[in-house]
């Protein structure tokens, strides 16, 4: 499958006001970087078993697009998973916090939204986590991925289901787009990508009781990770869980898998 380049598919769009200024500070005082290291477990965890399940080259060159304040940098090198590691963010609240973190092996930059100043191939794998659910143009971002590395690591929250609103409403998570495990599936694979592997999650209870830690609260993820294991495709229309797709952009044998 050949390189696809983002001025041939007619990208080039920016990101709006409106979205760097939501981003833009966000990261300032380390402000829920605790909460945000316990999820980062989880999202690190994820990237690892589906790259290490794939049978991929050990220590791979990581450039990871929307890194925020480094927490995946810094649970991937606890996890001993990569030889290098680029990330890049509009926020430059993120990148400073990020850089403050000293992890070895890594550096960080700022960018504008619109391009990843990475050369052609630069990269075994690119990861994506927690990003496209933010993007204005999502694609833009894939296309990138897809320039960029050999592969692409993308997870987003499934949040287009049941109890999903009839309109829109904004609020400071930023997420404009919803996903069902489906639909971020074909939005990858129109990017010019091969799906490798794919798997619905339910996230550690950790994060979830970070803030306020109740019986409730844990009978509800109990409920969520049962329903999960017993009825995933039910489980997906009521809940919120976390869908995770390893892609390729070269022509291989492995069939397509679902986890």
């Amino acid at each position: 499958m050949p390189k696809v380049k983002c001025e041939e598919r007619g990208y080039g769009m920016g990101v709006s006001e409106r979205v760097k200024s939501l981003y833009t500070d966000m990261y300032a005082d380390g402000v829920e970087r605790a909460w945000r290291d316990l999820g980062a477990r989880d999202k690190a965890a994820n990237v690892a078993r589906l790259y290490r399940e794939s049978g991929l080259p050990a220590k791979p060159s990581v450039v990871e697009i929307g890194c925020g304040e480094g927490a995946i940098a810094q649970a991937m090198h606890d996890m001993d998973f990569y030889a290098e590691y680029r990330g890049y963010d509009i926020s430059q609240s993120g990148i400073d916090e990020a850089r403050l973190r000293k992890v070895p092996g890594t550096s960080f930059k700022v960018v504008e939204g619109d391009s990843i100043p990475e050369v052609d191939g630069g990269a075994d794998l690119v990861i994506l986590s927690h990003v496209v659910e933010h993007l204005e143009h999502p694609r833009q971002l894939l296309c990138e991925a897809h320039r960029i590395g050999a592969f692409a690591l993308i997870e987003v929250p499934l949040e287009l289901h049941w109890r999903t609103p009839h309109d829109y409403v904004w609020d400071d998570l930023g997420h404009i787009n919803k996903y069902t495990s489906t639909s971020i599936r074909h939005l990858v694979q129109t990017c010019n990508f091969k799906v490798l592997r794919q798997i619905t999650t339910n996230p550690s209870q950790d994060p979830d009781l970070f803030h306020r830690g109740s019986r409730k609260k844990r009978i509800q993820w109990r409920i969520k990770d049962v329903f999960l294991r017993c009825a995933p495709r039910i489980a997906r229309s009521l809940f919120t869980y976390h869908e995770t797709i390893l892609a390729t952009t070269a022509d291989r044998d492995n069939a397509p898998k679902r986890g």
